[in-house]
């Protein structure tokens, strides 16, 4: 177990202390650190032992206060009042993996745990490890200094004893034994040697191996800026670890430097028009990348907006070019295009097929050069078996038809974007934390995202500003939906119980909250779905 002194004011402060004895103060360093004018800075000790806290006064100057008597030592229980100085805290229990760092953000970003590194190998690399290496790629990093860093990461593995990494008689990463039997692998211009129990042991890191060239790939100097930095589309994509989404990028921009037109299916948050713009920086085309959601401009003033208007065609209306015009030269994004009424579908493609637009109450068309890209969350082959969606268009616009999957299908990205939103939230904050808590990872990743990397993104905001200076994002800042309840033991009995809520949750999520087809799938009655909701506590209409 773990507690949780819990302070008040405008920005809480939150220190978590989890089994062993703790100096809390102003002058401490590390987890008990109690930034306060009226905190000693050795105030007192805290000795975490399960159920059991006991408190010790430093002979501090404001003195430590237990129910509102002055102490020197007492024993506390969870829920009691603590008082510092002057600065009162709740104590509240913590998950025990809120005391423990999963994704660094300031110090090393890469750090050696050794032996004591939990038996999922492969999980260990890729939920920590490797968000950790993308954070220095984010920021920068060489090359040279992407090979010492993936070096230290393969030795921070259980089961690895040394690492050197190589290219010809330059090395970036030594960690051997000198007389140790090493098991080498050759990747492009580099040698990654291991030294492992055995050979066998050795091909068991293979597919981690294949990770540093696509890595390789993305060290170097930052990208240059766009050439319209007046745009207002999102900018480039943080890194993804997932190789679903890393092939999707590579081919974007194979896609980018050809003719094709692109449809990109996604649900709503998965980073469709992020891919749009990826692909027009890489396309080449000198002109500006122009986004028009189809869904959100009433369908009476769609066609205006898309092909413009003349000036005079109603009392009061000023003449505009329209997205088409707006984009000549360049990318023209038609989101959520799935919804565009079948009437203006036929003008999109006329437009499409003759490269012409014809303004509303315009004598003559005027000739446009477009890229199009569109997106939709919607199924266009269900809408076109309706006939709510032309085929003839959808032949146009789908040369290369590509899907972006959903954040819940991508859980080796979560930690990364987290991180990633986190850092860009808490610079603009001018803020620092020493980052997220394993247990914070947990929730992060059991969650289902229906909101995906927007919902994400906006967790993150938000809980950039109920974060302390210097404090790391552990589970109890996040939203109710997320974090797994605090009354769940890390008994047999709590784990199931979260685990039916995760599945639960993402049951509901899949079938939009219609009990029936969520019992049929879960193969339970109604009444049972309904009984197990309410005693897990998830409401009729919570993802």
């Amino acid at each position: 177990m773990a507690i949780l002194l819990k302070g008040d004011g405008a920005a809480p402060l939150r220190v978590i202390l989890k089994d062993g004895l703790h100096v809390v103060g102003s002058g401490v360093s590390g987890d008990g650190r109690i930034a306060h004018p009226t905190v000693s800075r050795r105030h007192a000790e805290i000795e975490v032992d399960g159920e059991q806290i006991e408190l010790r006064d430093l002979q501090s100057s404001n003195g430590s206060f237990v129910d509102g008597q002055r102490v020197s030592q007492a024993r506390l229980q969870i829920g009691q009042q603590l008082k510092l100085g002057s600065l009162r805290l709740q104590l509240c229990r913590a998950p025990s993996d809120d005391a423990e760092i999963a994704l660094r953000l300031d110090g090393p970003v890469v750090e050696t745990a050794g032996s004591t590194l939990p038996a999922g190998v492969g999980d260990r690399f890729t939920l920590h490890e490797l968000p950790r290496l993308l954070a220095q790629l984010a920021a920068g990093t060489s090359e040279a200094e992407l090979l010492r860093a993936f070096g230290a990461a393969l030795c921070s593995l259980r089961g690895v004893e040394g690492v050197r990494v190589s290219r010809g008689d330059e090395r970036y990463f030594e960690r051997v034994d000198d007389e140790a039997q090493l098991w080498a692998f050759d990747l492009a211009d580099l040698q990654v040697e291991l030294q492992v129990a055995s050979g066998i042991a050795a091909q068991q890191f293979q597919p981690l191996l294949a990770l540093l060239p696509p890595l390789r790939a993305l060290a170097g100097p930052a990208p240059a800026a766009p050439s319209h930095p007046d745009e207002t589309a999102p900018g480039p994509s943080p890194l993804s670890l997932d190789p679903v989404v890393i092939d999707i990028y590579a081919r974007a921009v194979q896609a980018a430097r050809s003719t094709l037109s692109v449809l990109i299916r996604g649900e709503s948050g998965t980073g469709k028009e992020v891919l749009a713009r990826h692909i027009h920086l890489n396309s080449g085309r000198a002109g500006p990348l122009v986004a028009l959601n189809c869904a959100a401009i009433p369908p009476g003033l769609l066609e205006a907006e898309l092909m413009g208007i003349e000036k005079g065609v109603a009392t009061g209306v000023d003449a505009r070019p329209g997205s088409f015009r707006r984009a000549h030269g360049g990318t023209l994004f038609l989101d959520e295009i799935g919804d565009m009424p079948a009437d203006l579908q036929a003008k999109i493609l006329r437009v499409l097929q003759e490269r012409e637009v014809h303004p509303v109450g315009a004598r003559a068309p005027i000739p446009v050069d477009v890229r199009i890209i569109a997106a939709t969350h919607r199924d266009l082959s269900a809408r076109m078996d309706e006939g709510l969606f032309r085929a003839d268009l959808h032949h146009r616009i789908a040369d290369w038809d590509v899907r972006l999957p959903p954040l819940r299908e991508r859980p080796a990205d979560i930690g990364n974007l987290a991180l990633h939103f986190l850092a860009r939230e808490l610079a603009q904050l001018q803020r620092h934390s020493r980052g997220i808590t394993t247990e914070a990872l947990r929730c992060l990743q059991a969650y289902t995202w229906p909101g995906n990397i927007r919902e994400l993104e906006r967790e993150m905001a938000r809980c950039a500003v109920f974060l302390g200076e210097g404090e790391a994002l552990s589970s109890d800042l996040l939203k109710d939906a997320i974090r797994q309840r605090e009354d769940d033991p890390d008994t047999l009995e709590g784990r199931l119980a979260r685990e039916e809520r995760r599945i639960l949750r993402a049951a509901l999520a899949q079938h939009q909250h219609n009990a029936t087809q969520v019992a049929a799938a879960l193969g339970i009655s109604r009444s049972t779905l309904y009984r197990r909701m309410q005693e897990l506590q998830i409401s009729p209409r919570e993802a």
